[in-house]
């Protein structure tokens, strides 16, 4: 006994447990994996409708490292105070400025968003 999938138009609409012979002379379709009611199927593998594409799921990653960047730009940049930044010597504010430069040139950064190399904040 095997768990098998009853397809009408490409999509699974019902499963059932049967053995093989009678399964097969219903037409139903042995079913892979985790997949049920609501899959597709096209003659040859099951997918889900509901699982995002490749490109859908770097673009949720895209945003959430730009997310991230953000983040860090508010909390680590963006609160340096007209006083302490006065009494920064001026390699310091360079060192800040260029830091502010690379988390805002982050998406841009080759392979992005796959891989990321975050710059290292100022002392």
């Amino acid at each position: 006994m095997s768990n098998y999938a009853i397809i009408e138009n490409g999509i699974v609409v019902n499963t059932a447990v049967a053995e093989a012979d009678f399964a097969n002379s219903q037409g139903w379709v042995q079913l892979q994996g985790n997949a049920g009611i609501g899959w597709e199927y096209d003659g040859n593998a099951f997918k889900n409708p509901n699982a995002l594409t490749e490109q859908e799921l770097l673009a949720l990653k895209a945003k959430s490292l730009r997310e991230q960047r953000n983040q860090l730009l508010k909390e680590e940049v963006d609160v340096l105070n007209p006083l302490r930044w006065e009494s920064m010597n001026a390699q310091l504010q360079d060192s800040w400025r260029t830091y502010r430069q690379a988390l805002l040139d982050v998406p841009q950064q080759q392979n992005f968003p796959e891989t990321v190399v975050w710059p290292v904040k100022p002392q």
